[in-house]
């Protein structure tokens, strides 16, 4: 499970922030401060433990609820299989 959370109940509400590893919480903040802002990064995650890992975030603009918004995809890079040229 992502962050090592195994319920989705148990990340919502939490600060995206609290799961970005200090490094890259700047990196973050610059693309949420951007409108209509896209692109995919590559930074570290932090999970339940503390652990970092290594994380990629799609962000899209988006509307839910008749609101704009910012749409982010968090998906954990697989080393291993990104070593080997598969994803």
């Amino acid at each position: 499970a992502l962050f090592g959370f195994d319920d989705f109940l148990q990340v919502k509400g939490l600060d995206l922030l609290d799961v970005i590893a200090p490094e890259d919480r700047k990196l973050v903040g610059a693309m949420l401060g951007r409108p209509n802002v896209e692109g995919t990064v590559s930074l570290n995650g932090l999970d339940v433990g503390r652990g970092v890992f290594p994380l990629e975030m799609g962000f899209s603009p988006a509307v839910a609820e008749g609101e704009r918004c910012t749409q982010i995809k968090c998906r954990k890079i697989d080393v291993q299989a990104a070593l080997s040229g598969r994803r």
